[in-house]
């Protein structure tokens, strides 16, 4: 395969009925969690499907990938960079949050970069949701309650 057989092939992945259920929950963490958010960086989002949802609400999304490939299939509602999180082509104070899953990046979201991009000029203050693992397992976990509770 190639990497748009690849990309082609996790989007269509991604629109089954298990998959759509995990990212409205991821959805919905988010949201609760951006509120007062507005413009929001999505690092290695892939296909942008949870951030098309996102911009839904009324979020400016920012997509960033290193694959030029995936964020074709992004949709138009979110702005697209290709990229890495090791120089971001983004202004100054760009970002009120960052959301992410863990990836190799995050220490450059945390470090100088992460200093340039945020609105705020302490990136501590700033709403970074590495959220990987943990959205997932409360996703598990809800789940499984649910279907000991039938």
């Amino acid at each position: 395969m190639n990497v748009a057989e690849d990309v082609k092939r996790y989007v269509e992945i991604c629109q089954e009925k298990f998959w759509q259920n995990i990212f409205q929950f991821e959805t919905e963490c988010l949201i609760e969690r951006l509120q007062g958010c507005r413009d929001i960086l999505s690092v290695g989002c892939g296909p942008a499907i949870i951030e098309g949802r996102l911009s839904g609400y009324g979020f400016n999304v920012t997509g960033l990938d290193v694959s030029a490939e995936a964020l074709k299939c992004a949709p138009d509602s979110i702005r697209t960079f290709a990229g890495s999180a090791e120089s971001m082509p983004f202004a100054e104070s760009s970002f009120d949050a960052v959301e992410e899953f863990y990836t190799v990046q995050t220490e450059y979201i945390l470090g100088v970069e992460g200093d340039r991009i945020f609105k705020s000029n302490n990136p501590s203050e700033a709403a970074l949701y590495v959220i990987y693992g943990t959205i997932n397992n409360n996703f598990i976990d809800k789940n499984t309650q649910q279907q000991r509770e039938k």
